[in-house]
């Protein structure tokens, strides 16, 4: 950014050390400048934006691997309480009106009305149907 900052002033001292006779010309430049001025005012907003933006992402990922270090010893100390592979068992049952597969807990097959998702039927399990 310094560099482009030298980089106009040198041009605004070109355009004063000419001896410009036709003022629009002379107009034209210091427009030319001018705009160069802006960009790079518009480029270093931008470059602050960032390095805020880029500051705030590594404090929100230092905060995520704190949390995730504390859920890891959660689950570290409750991973056997909360063991789930053995308690649910799904079954797979096809409903009769739209063929569409649809998985309840074993549990749920109990209960003499279960309701098909995709059709909101009755679905009777095969086994009551015998």
């Amino acid at each position: 950014m310094k560099q482009a900052i030298e980089k106009v002033a040198y041009l605004r001292g070109l355009i004063e050390g000419q001896n410009v006779a036709d003022e629009s010309q002379k107009k034209l430049y210091n427009a030319i400048a001018d705009a160069l001025n802006a960009v790079i005012d518009t480029l270093e907003d931008h470059a602050m934006a960032i390095d805020d933006i880029d500051e705030t992402v590594m404090d929100i990922c230092e905060d995520m691997e704190l949390l995730q270090d504390e859920v890891d010893d959660l689950w570290d100390c409750c991973d056997e309480e909360y063991d789930d592979d053995d308690d649910m068992d799904f079954v797979e049952v096809m409903c009769p009106h739209c063929d569409e597969i649809v998985y309840f807990d074993e549990d749920m097959l109990a209960k003499d009305s279960l309701i098909c998702p995709a059709c909101n039927k009755k679905i009777i399990p095969e086994d009551e149907e015998e």
